[in-house]
């Protein structure tokens, strides 16, 4: 196991060393040490211990003490301990965070006198932080009249010694702990914060994000229109991104239209991007239309036209043939096709069903539209007025 050699005073003796990393004696039989803790340290309910306390008997524990703060500060370097590393990978890392981060003295770079320098436990400590990354900036289209739901990622954060971390995401609507988890974001702008931690204590300086929720809204111009019976009215539908671009497809439709008419949408679809985009709504009234009974009534009724029509054709043929003149024939064949004509129109309106509009067409009144717009299970609306005089 890699160990360290604590010196104070620059040197360390092999009886008083707490821990010896292999380096080997000096020429005089000394051990070189790895680094150089702080000694002269004061000591009181301690034995016959002289206070200020030197050499490295006060060193070294100083060095222990370091190291301990180390495992306390990045748990997954410890003995034993559950994480991603091997035990001798979290030796190595805890050394290097000690040697690594330790005040460079006398001659640049590690020598016999002072090793790698004087430790330094906050720069040590601080290299176990970790660093949290919460990932760009995301804009996401609105899906319901709550916003969007929006997916996090905080798998860019890292730690300096490899242990696992642990995630904690807060904000103005709601918190979540998980490394991508799924959050419900309001339409506007919102802010996430991302601190990490790999030892469920010391956190990491924080991140931030920044969401854009984005909506669309719509009007139509003009807002009225007045119409008769059998005419249209056409009306322009803006529809307008909000908070940003809208990318997804908007649908278009109407209701409360009044009997007798239609509307259309040129076209039925849009997306309303970054800089918005408009439609034609068109509304068509239907025109009152006439139709005329059947003359002739109902089937009973048929059999008596059959039998006047065939007496009038005998009455035609017989007169024309015992006319003393052409003419004298003529004239009584157009009485008789005359009275017959007139037994007709007769018989046609007496019954009470004669000629009159089956179809009235829009009705005259005053409407107030619904145009809809929807994108998914977001919806927005407006409406318009429709006159029919």
């Amino acid at each position: 196991m890699s160990v360290i050699t604590v010196g104070a005073a620059g040197w360390a003796t092999p009886d008083s060393v707490e821990a010896y990393s292999g380096n080997g004696p000096t020429n005089d039989g000394r051990l070189k040490p790895d680094v150089t803790a702080i000694d002269g340290v004061s000591v009181t309910g301690a034995g016959n211990f002289y206070s200020p306390f030197f050499g490295t008997s006060a060193a070294a524990p100083h060095g222990a003490g370091v190291a301990a703060l180390l495992l306390q500060a990045a748990p997954c370097l410890r003995a034993g301990a559950t994480g991603p590393l091997p035990e001798v990978d979290a030796r190595t890392n805890l050394r290097n965070l000690i040697l690594n981060t330790a005040v460079d003295l006398g001659t640049p770079g590690p020598d016999n006198v002072f090793g790698y320098g004087r430790m330094d436990a906050l720069a040590a400590a601080t290299g176990t932080v970790p660093t949290a990354n919460a990932g760009p900036s995301q804009t996401a289209n609105g899906t319901s009249a709550n916003g969007a739901s929006v997916t996090l990622n905080g798998s860019a954060s890292s730690d300096p010694v490899g242990c696992p971390l642990t995630f904690s995401w807060t904000g103005s609507y709601g918190n979540a702990s998980a490394v991508s988890p799924t959050v419900t974001c309001p339409f506007g702008t919102n802010n996430r914060t991302l601190t990490v931690t790999n030892n469920g204590v010391t956190l990491s300086q924080s991140a931030s994000i920044q969401i854009t929720v984005t909506n669309f809204a719509i009007s139509a111009s003009p807002s009225s229109a007045s119409v008769s019976p059998g005419r249209s009215a056409t009306y322009t539908v803006s529809v307008n991104p909000q908070y940003g671009a809208f990318t997804n497809a908007v649908s278009l439709a109407c209701s409360k239209l009044p009997s007798r008419s239609t509307c259309s949408f040129s076209p039925s679809s849009v997306i309303p991007g970054a800089s918005g985009t408009t439609s034609n709504l068109t509304i068509s009234t239907t025109a009152p239309s006439a139709s005329f009974k059947d003359p002739f009534g109902q089937p009973p009724v048929y059999g008596l036209w059959i039998g006047l029509m065939s007496l009038s054709l005998i009455a035609l043929a017989g007169i024309r043939r015992f006319a003393r003149t052409r003419a004298r024939g003529l004239y009584v064949s157009a009485g008789l096709l005359g009275l017959f004509l007139a037994l007709l129109a007769a018989c046609g309106g007496g019954g009470g069903g004669g000629g009159g509009p089956t179809n009235p067409g829009t009705p005259a009144g005053t409407y107030t539209v619904t145009i809809a717009a929807t994108a998914g299970s977001l919806q927005n609306s407006r409406t318009v007025t429709l006159t029919v005089r």
